[in-house]
Order: structure tokens, then sequence, then C-alpha cells
């Protein structure tokens, strides 16, 4: 009689880190390694390739050669908003981590910020600090951490008053994507923030890492310079400020956010006038007198 040895089935991973990836081929390698290369967390890497017209795909293809925890899927372009769900659906991890494909995970952030989300029951979203880097090679430093963990309702307030940033590059509970019931496909400014909102008001409590997790490739062509402000960003722009009353309207948060919602209305007030677009201008000037009496 011969018996057959039965291989024990590995253990999931901690953490799915997600990487959209849309003609990347120039940074992504980077991107996938600084997480491989992170020690002390069973983490998986799920690239999403959106369709890329250049060899991203065979950049992926010849790493995962050499190491299973890369998974690599294949789609047609839908934006970063669709690979970003695709990536989570398919997570096998209890939490997840968004990383653009040009940026750079910092060593120990994983399993930094792991212990972070383990260390209360309740956390349901940590969130970092991260460094700019400029083309030229300077760095700067991002705003600090909270000193202490939020609700997600409040930080929201923070995120209103500039006190945070919209990024989904934070570790959050992959429970949590069940929030997000508005994708925003298609949208290349904003299309962030429609998540974020969502994720914390469903979220327990906000968790801090005071350290810089990633590095954040900070591009020439950024989305709020002016001489690179669409048309089409702007009506991404209406489009998303718009459905973000809607939804604080829908969840019965206008009171609790009130005084930091009208921070965000004067600063988009200001930020049409950067951007030298005058339409709408005049009813949020009339807002902004409202929010103010």
């Amino acid at each position: 009689q011969r018996f057959h040895k039965i291989m024990p089935t590995p253990p999931p991973p901690d953490i799915s880190v997600v990487i959209p990836v849309y003609n990347a081929s120039a940074t992504v390698e980077r991107a996938v390694r600084s997480v491989l290369d992170q020690r002390g967390v069973n983490a998986e890497i799920i690239t999403v390739d959106d369709g890329s017209t250049d060899n991203s795909a065979s950049v992926l293809r010849t790493i995962a050669e050499t190491d299973s925890r890369l998974r690599i899927i294949s789609q047609p372009n839908g934006g970063p908003s669709k690979a970003r769900r695709t990536g989570a659906d398919a997570a096998a991890g209890e939490w997840l981590f968004f990383l653009d494909a040009d940026d750079i995970m910092t060593d120990g952030s994983l399993p930094g910020m792991l212990a972070v989300a383990k260390s209360d029951t309740e956390t349901d979203m940590v969130v970092s600090e991260f460094i700019y880097r400029h083309p030229d090679g300077r760095e700067q430093p991002s705003l600090k951490a909270p000193e202490t963990s939020l609700t997600g309702v409040d930080y929201i307030g923070k995120v209103f008053r500039m006190e945070g940033y919209w990024t989904l590059s934070v570790m959050l509970r992959k429970e949590l994507m069940k929030s997000v019931a508005t994708d925003s496909a298609g949208m290349h400014f904003g299309e962030d923030a429609l998540w974020k909102i969502q994720l914390l008001a469903a979220a327990r409590k906000v968790a801090p890492y005071p350290h810089p997790a990633f590095i954040y490739m900070q591009m020439p062509d950024s989305l709020s310079s002016p001489q690179t402000f669409t048309d089409e960003k702007f009506a991404n722009f209406m489009r998303y400020t718009s459905w973000m009353e809607t939804f604080i309207h829908h969840k019965n948060l206008q009171q609790p956010l009130a005084e930091s919602l009208a921070f965000f209305r004067k600063y988009n007030a200001f930020q049409r006038l950067h951007w030298r677009r005058a339409e709408g201008l005049a009813d949020a000037l009339i807002q902004v007198r409202r929010d103010s009496s």
C-alpha cells in the first residue's frame, strides 16, 4: 500500500497589495520589488494590467516566474478605479493596500502598519505619512499622521480641512470594500476621493502609522496645475464635489461635518479661481457666504 504525502495548504496572506498597471513598464518593477522586499509579513501582490500597450505585462511575467507571491490579472483598459476593484475582488488577504505603479514602499512599512491594524479589533483603516519625490529628485515630507485613532467620519473632517489626504494608499480591512457602492470609472480627477469618503464613512476607527510608508512620485503634469487643468478634469471636479454633498446628506453627516464642509467649499471656490474656471463660481461663492453667516 502506497501512502501519498499530503502537502499542507499554505496560509492565506496577511495582506494583499493591489497595484493597477497602465503603461508603467519604466516603474512597475521598482514598485513590485519594494513590496517583495518587505520582511516579517506574509503578503501577496496583485497587479492588474489595465490594457497596457507597452511591455508592462512582460516585465511582470518575468518577476512572477521567480516569485509566486506576484499574481497578474489582465483586463481591457477601464481606468484605475476598475483596476483596483478587480484586484480587491481577487485578494485573499484580510487587509488591502493600494499602491500606484510608480510609487515605492519604504522598508518595514507593511509589517509596521499591519501591527498597528491588529492592535485594536475596531481599526478598519491605517493611514500613514509618506514622502513626495519630485522629478528632479527633491524630497519633502507629507503632513503628519494623526496623533491618535479617529472615527472614520472625524477623518473625513480632517481631509476636508486639508489636514489629511484623499489618497487610497492606505491599509484597509478588505471587508470595508463592501461600502464602496459608487465606483468612479471613467474619472481621471477626484476618483480617489469618491472611494475614500465611502470607505471612511464606514470605518469604525482610523489608526495612524506615524512614519513614511511609501514614496509618492510627483509628476510634472500635476492635475492641480492650471496649465494642465482641462475641461474634462474640471467636469470631473464638478461631478465628484457635487456627489460628495449628496453623499453627506444621504448619510446624515451634515451636522458633524458642518465646519469642515464649509472649509472644503471655500477651498474649492478658490481652486476654481486658481484654475481660471468661472462655471458655477457665483453659486459657490454664495454658498461660502451662507456658511459664514
